[in-house]
């Protein structure tokens, strides 16, 4: 593929995210996980902060906002944050258990609700 087609591929890709708020959520992802490496802590919480705003359901992106927070020193934040993504984490995982019991994989659910519960014993208040 031609630089520019490839360019603009990937241009089309992180611009396209379907539910999202905002433009490009997955280009500020990235942007966010590239600071945090190189140790633009502010840069990286930044960027997470976006997605978060257009993607509040993404647990990795809050998961990676408490990392920045934390490295800011932003502890009281940093707690929010985390809650968030375990909450978020857990409510996926009990939606993944409800699939496995239908299916009747009920050792696999079993195994998978423990872990949900163990992340946030609360995550079973929606069901």
């Amino acid at each position: 593929m031609p630089a520019s087609r490839q360019g603009q591929a990937e241009a089309g890709l992180l611009g396209a995210v379907p539910g999202a708020r905002g433009a490009a959520p997955v280009g500020h992802f990235l942007n966010a996980i590239a600071a945090g490496r190189a140790g633009r802590d502010r840069a990286a919480e930044s960027e997470y902060r976006t997605v978060v705003e257009a993607l509040p359901g993404c647990a990795a992106a809050w998961r990676g906002l408490a990392v920045a927070q934390h490295r800011l020193g932003r502890t009281a934040a940093a707690d929010g944050s985390i809650r968030k993504a375990r909450v978020l984490e857990a409510g996926a995982i009990a939606s993944v258990v409800a699939t496995l019991m239908f299916h009747r994989d009920d050792r696999r659910a079993h195994r998978l609700l423990a872990r949900a519960v163990a992340t946030n014993p609360d995550c079973l208040k929606a069901y």
